[in-house]
């Protein structure tokens, strides 16, 4: 079943509704907006007017690669870097004020998805927060926000897919009238718990941790079919799975669709790739990349009805 926009508290959801805000046009989301003077980056297709602008774009920005898990848009916040000397506490922050105000006593679902992006050198647990207030709050400066947030996503678990969309479920029971939502690390030390991820980007600024989010749900719980299942995933993407990821010359298309399916690889800046090298096996497809240079690559696969793309990584 399909879920109704109008039972998401969260206004413009995915990040889709935009406002120009520069000529000749830089796309921010409407809604939302960055609380201190840190900011956040907004990545969307239609910030494509530049090449300056197209770092700003989707798939291919300065973060990284990746698909928007749902539309034509995400954003994406530094939780902390590691390259001021000495370690400065910046903070990205994003804000939105909700449909309507929280009934007390009342639990509410959240659902959002991460993807950590591909320049960023660490990945972190416990580090993202959601505060929930009655009123805005925000800062003039770039450290952390003096707020104790009432949910913690992924305390245990380090996040670090750079290739999926991860997606979190949580639960909150409401004070009554909290009517906005701040996301980012709200913590008041450099010393959080991070994780080295290979592969990141060599410029210093890279030496940070830097997630895209996209897909940020609240409702009453009782009013979500299927434990916030979200908009219908494509049904050719079900059928699929492709492994390993990173790989190094090979690696295998896992499939049960009875229909012909078809396969394109491209780099990260859109380019098609070498004709791949295909054996047709028991559960799929084997495939040979060749000397292709190591990096992001996109793989589409259209069956003639649908199509469905995968993020992959040569090693």
């Amino acid at each position: 079943p399909f879920i109704l926009n109008a039972q998401n508290l969260v206004p413009n959801y995915s990040f889709e509704d935009t406002i120009p805000r520069v000529s000749p046009f830089l796309y921010l989301p409407s809604d939302w907006t960055a609380p201190t003077g840190e900011g956040f980056e907004y990545y969307t297709s239609y910030n494509n007017f530049t090449q300056q602008h197209l770092q700003f774009s989707t798939p291919s920005n300065l973060a990284g690669y990746q698909q928007p898990k749902s539309g034509e848009a995400y954003i994406g916040i530094n939780l902390d870097d590691f390259f001021s000397k000495p370690r400065r506490l910046r903070r990205e922050y994003v804000q939105v004020k909700l449909n309507r105000k929280l009934i007390f006593d009342s639990t509410y679902c959240m659902q959002l998805f991460i993807s950590l992006g591909d320049s960023a050198n660490f990945a972190s647990r416990g580090q993202l927060g959601v505060y929930f207030s009655t009123n805005s709050v925000g800062s003039n400066n770039v450290s952390n926000l003096p707020y104790t947030p009432q949910i913690i996503v992924s305390p245990n678990t380090f996040i670090n897919d750079k290739v999926n969309w991860v997606e979190f479920n949580m639960q909150y029971k409401a004070m009554g009238g909290e009517e906005y939502i701040t996301l980012g690390n709200f913590y008041d030390t450099a010393i959080i718990d991070t994780q080295f991820v290979v592969g990141g980007g060599k410029q210093y600024w890279h030496l940070n941790t830097y997630y895209y989010i996209d897909d940020v749900w609240l409702s009453h719980c009782d009013s979500l079919p299927d434990s916030l299942i979200g908009i219908a995933e494509s049904h050719l993407k079900n059928q699929v799975s492709v492994y390993p990821n990173p790989f190094q010359n090979e690696f295998v298309i896992e499939t049960n669709s009875k229909k012909e399916l078809s396969f394109r690889l491209f780099d990260s800046f859109g380019r098609a790739s070498t004709p791949l090298s295909m054996t047709k096996t028991e559960i799929g497809y084997r495939v040979m990349v060749g000397d292709i240079p190591k990096g992001i690559y996109l793989l589409h696969i259209d069956d003639g009805k649908e199509q469905v793309s995968f993020k992959i990584i040569k090693n």
